[in-house]
């Protein structure tokens, strides 16, 4: 009987330690990390624009810094507003070998 008890008491203890990590709310310290970095963080000076001096400041996955700033500066202002950040959608990448045809690329024409 005792075994039951015991066993009762440690499934409630451990559901409501589930239930409750699901309901915690997120560390403000460490908040879930997004693919794109906050507008804070790269406008250095925080006057509520991101200068090509600020953004080569940062590290990018892929891309050349010139490419990609005047990619998201839609205005051509030389500054990214929030507005620009906020907006901007990468550009689609192309699939280098998967496109291709059969019969086109490397090798000429094949019969």
């Amino acid at each position: 009987m005792s075994f039951f008890i015991r066993l009762i008491i440690l499934s409630t203890l451990f559901f409501s330690q589930v239930a409750w990590a699901c309901k915690a709310p997120c560390d403000q310290k460490n908040p879930p990390r997004s693919k794109k970095p906050m507008f804070a963080h790269l406008d250095l000076n925080s006057d509520g624009v991101i200068t090509f001096d600020e953004f080569i400041e940062h590290k990018l996955p892929r891309g050349d810094h010139d490419s990609i700033f005047s990619h998201i500066d839609q205005n051509k202002d030389d500054q990214i507003t929030e507005e620009e950040w906020l907006s901007h959608r990468p550009p689609k990448r192309s699939r280098a070998k998967g496109n291709q045809r059969q019969g086109e690329g490397r090798g000429g024409d094949r019969r």
